[in-house]
């Protein structure tokens, strides 16, 4: 995908972000995985909590922000993730936020 299309994406997601929602993250392989809540701030960086209705909750110590920057980086990967062609141990040295950044690509591109 061009540069342009994750930027696109990107926007979309924090406009459709500017109340907080409830998202699954994914694998792989098998079905959903434990559900996070997420919101835009200022229109550029998206914040993760954990999840405010859908259970089970991802347990966090502390908000975690997600910035362009970082989305941009992990999202060549997350097709060849899903064709099981790039481990997950991989992407996790991309960012500490994959998982979260994966439920996003997941949840918001198809409607892009």
């Amino acid at each position: 995908m061009t540069n342009n299309y994750i930027h696109n994406l990107w926007k979309h997601i924090v406009s459709e972000l500017s109340k907080a929602k409830d998202i699954q993250t994914v694998r792989r392989k098998t079905a959903g995985g434990v559900w996070f809540s997420a919101h835009s701030e200022s229109g550029s960086v998206v914040i993760i909590n954990e999840a405010k209705i859908k259970k089970p909750s991802s347990k966090l110590n502390c908000l975690r922000a997600i910035d362009e920057r970082e989305f941009s980086e992990v999202y060549p990967h997350y097709q060849p993730w899903r064709e099981g062609n790039f481990l997950r141990k991989s992407m996790s040295e991309l960012s500490q936020n994959t998982s979260y950044i994966l439920a996003l690509i997941n949840h918001f591109e198809k409607e892009v």
